[in-house]
């Protein structure tokens, strides 16, 4: 019985054909971007360009691409062991340390020995538009090999950091900088969760960190330092890392994943653009020949993903870091039967669950990412529009708007008050030009009464109207 499973299984997994593969890497190790924390004396160039991909960095990812190259070209079959560009793309953010990285990765993929060869009749033709002469000597060191060491260039796509929506659409929102504004509680509570620890590292290790943010900046210098020189290249106890990488978490989340806007905004031109690979790859659009895409991008490009669709947090995405994407088909002999893809997620080699599920459906995946994604780049760009900053006009205006109409009321309202003074004025100086003549009130009284009636007769409004004392009436 138990014999019957397991051949069972090893038919399901026969059945199962690698279809496609996304891989979204982090850059390897770098050069600390603040040199104040840590005292380096064997090895002065990690001061020099901070930030900047080392040469332990480059090797991680040359690591990274050969290992790769082994699982998909022998191991799974699924990329021919020569590179051809209908079969894959390669990808970077528009930073110096992901551009070398990307080159360290494919120097790994398709190392030197893999590249092309030319016969002796191309090699004779292979001339540049300089004298051939000048280079004899580097043509026979070359013999059949188009360069040096059979080496294989690779394409990489990149833009500038400024036009960089795939990796970058979220450091130009300025609905996200004015949101920025509206957590600073959430920084004090950080600092108040962690004040212990930054007395610790004041009191016994002599480093003063006063802030959640000096705390990012700091586990990222001591990063740097692990990285390029191992564990024991620093003094700090196991516990106080592990505390770091616990604040450093916290604060990453808290300055670049807290709200969904930022998410999408730095994981929906990625996801896009795997989502359209595989809906490719699924509906065999156009003859689809891709079979694998490669992302150069960072540890929070990583953790926005992971936090987007539901992937388990890791505590930190280490230098070289890869979450890998494989969408597989279930072959069938059988035609008229609907083929089945699924997806597995694997971070750094290892099978990661999506939303608890191990393996999840191609529709269902695309499913979860289009509900966590804009619908359309109109809404993608609009996203940014439409943000804070367009509030504060708004709201502005409508405050100008109030403004005016105050203004408009108050001068209308001292208009029709001075028009009243002046016309009471113009009355009472009439009134006592007339209690000051009965005589002319009285002429003009007569000269009215031919067209008006009787004095008598008039109302009392009337007699206000006309001014008349009721002694003169009475007469």
């Amino acid at each position: 019985m138990i014999t019957y499973l397991l051949a069972s299984l090893l038919v399901q997994l026969c059945e199962s054909k690698l279809s496609f593969v996304a891989v979204l890497a982090r850059d390897g190790a770098i050069q600390m971007k603040n040199a104040k924390y840590f005292n380096i004396t064997n090895d002065e160039s990690i001061f020099l360009n901070p930030g900047r991909l080392t040469d332990v960095g480059k090797h991680q990812l040359h690591l990274l691409g050969r290992q790769l190259r082994y699982n998909y070209t022998k191991e799974k079959g699924l990329l021919s062991n020569e590179y051809n560009s209908n079969e894959v793309v390669f990808r970077s953010s528009g930073l110096n340390r992901t551009i070398e990285s990307a080159q360290g990765f494919f120097s790994g993929f398709y190392h030197p020995g893999t590249g092309p060869i030319l016969h002796n009749n191309l090699v004779k033709k292979a001339k540049p538009g300089i004298k051939v002469e000048d280079f004899q000597d580097i043509i026979t060191e070359l013999g059949s090999s188009a360069l040096p060491y059979f080496m294989q260039p690779v394409p990489l796509h990149t833009t500038s950091e400024k036009k960089d929506y795939l990796f970058n659409a979220h450091t130009e929102c300025t609905s996200l900088k004015a949101d920025d504004k509206k957590y600073a509680d959430e920084f004090r509570e950080i600092d108040i969760k962690y004040e212990h620890l930054y007395k610790t590292l004041a009191k016994e290790y002599s480093y003063h960190v006063n802030s959640a943010l000096e705390i990012y900046l700091f586990y990222e210098n001591l990063a740097s330092v692990i990285g390029n020189y191992g564990r024991d290249s620093v003094h700090l106890n196991d516990e106080i890392i592990d505390k770091l990488k616990e604040a450093t978490l916290d604060q990453t989340l808290n300055m670049f994943l807290r709200s969904e806007l930022k998410l999408k905004l730095m994981s929906y031109v990625i996801l896009a653009d795997i989502k359209e690979h595989l809906s490719n790859v699924v509906n065999k659009h156009n003859n689809n020949e891709l079979k694998m895409a490669y992302y150069q991008t960072s540890d929070v490009h990583l953790l926005a993903i992971f936090k987007l669709i539901g992937i388990e947090l890791p505590k930190e995405v280490l230098f070289g870091s890869s979450l890998i994407l494989e969408l597989s088909e279930e072959e069938s002999n059988d035609e008229s039967v609907e083929r089945k893809y699924e997806i597995r997620l694997f971070y750094n080699g290892k099978l990661t669950k999506l939303r608890d599920k191990e393996v999840t459906e191609f529709k269902e995946f695309i499913k979860l990412i289009e509900g966590k994604m804009f619908k359309n780049m109109e809404e993608f760009m609009y996203s940014c529009l439409s943000n804070e900053e367009d509030e504060e006009i708004t709201l502005s205006t409508g405050m100008l708007v109030i403004i005016i109409i105050i203004v408009a009321a108050i001068g209308l309202v001292v208009a029709v008050s001075f028009y009243n003074l002046c016309y009471r004025m113009e009355d009472e100086e009439e009134l006592d030009v007339k209690v000051s003549n009965p005589v002319r009130i009285v002429e003009e009284i007569g000269e009215e009464n031919k067209s008006q009636p009787d004095a008598s007769q008039l109302t009392e409004i009337d007699k206000m109207s006309m001014l008349i004392p009721d002694s003169l009436i009475n007469d």
